[in-house]
């Protein structure tokens, strides 16, 4: 059943919430988009502003997903026909958690235990009703910070970090410079705001792995590197306590 825009509005204040689609996704995305307007937030449409058969998904999505990882949008929404190939190119950014979701459990599981700050619909697979079910359960979701999950998404951020470094050193050696502090200046522009520096990723070559005696002492998570980990996570997240 259909939520109405006030429900919305009581359990959550106008937020910030970004938008973005192409045909597949853009009469759905005008659909919530007045919907979002009416519950009271502040919509940054990132296009396509017009139907056309012939745009392309990531022309759209990957300015929402880059003000996602930049902290100018909190959380965002990204739809194309089917909404993989929207997750698909969100997940590239930095800093950006996308996921296809079609059911209400997913769309507040994904917050509460993931930090899911991007969602992604498929307009030609679901309908009206149960988009807006899941935008709005999405937006009123709220990251636990519990320890574990704090832990685990922290291992996604130094891999990202890694990967941000990968690419980095690449193109050092393509303009025929190693140097290492050329790198690290290359490193700090990939990374996402609020990184911390024991997050930043290791120098050492483009095929590193995650170091995973950081996280782990003969199987077990070791306390000491655990409670660094959360520390360093929530920095990095920015949480300030559970609002709810």
């Amino acid at each position: 059943m259909e939520f109405e825009s006030s429900i919305l509005v009581s359990q959550c204040p106008p937020v910030v919430v970004g938008i973005a689609a192409d045909h597949g996704g853009f009469e759905l995305k005008r659909f919530l988009a007045g919907k979002l307007r009416a519950a009271g937030c502040k919509l940054i449409d990132f296009g396509d502003r017009h139907l056309r058969a012939d745009d392309d998904y990531p022309d759209y999505v990957v300015p929402l997903a880059r003000a996602i990882s930049r902290g100018d949008v909190p959380r965002g929404v990204a739809l194309c026909g089917s909404g993989v190939g929207a997750s698909i190119v969100a997940n590239k950014v930095v800093g950006v958690r996308a996921c296809l979701i079609h059911d209400t459990f997913s769309a507040h599981q994904g917050v509460e235990d993931d930090d899911l700050n991007l969602i992604c619909l498929g307009g030609l697979v679901i309908g009206h009703a149960l988009a807006w079910e899941l935008v709005q359960t999405f937006l009123t979701a709220r990251f636990s910070a519990a320890d574990r999950h704090c832990r685990r998404l922290a291992k996604v951020a130094e891999l990202e970090g890694k990967i941000a470094g990968s690419v980095a050193l690449s193109r050092a050696r393509a303009s025929g410079s190693e140097k290492q502090d050329s790198a690290d200046k290359d490193v700090g522009k990939s990374l996402p705001e609020g990184m911390s520096s024991t997050e930043r990723p290791h120098q050492r070559g483009v095929d590193d792995g995650i170091d995973g005696s950081r996280f782990q002492t003969n199987g077990h998570h070791h306390p000491d590197v655990h409670q660094q980990t959360v520390r360093e996570a929530k920095e990095l997240w920015r949480y300030e306590g559970n609002p709810n």
